[in-house]
């Protein structure tokens, strides 16, 4: 697969992944870091995904 196809591959997951963060936060009154532990998100990547919310 070329590199573009890979990024944009990969930017869509990560999209996915903050619109799912969003969705459990409404829906169960829950904070940014416990949305993302019920995805079983790394905590590594924890600063990415707050810093696009």
């Amino acid at each position: 697969m070329c590199r573009a196809m890979e990024e944009i591959r990969n930017d869509a997951a990560f999209k996915t992944r903050v619109e799912a963060i969003i969705g459990i936060m409404e829906s169960f009154n829950v904070s940014v870091h416990d949305a993302m532990k019920a995805l079983k998100i790394p905590e590594s990547d924890y600063a990415r995904y707050i810093a696009a919310i």
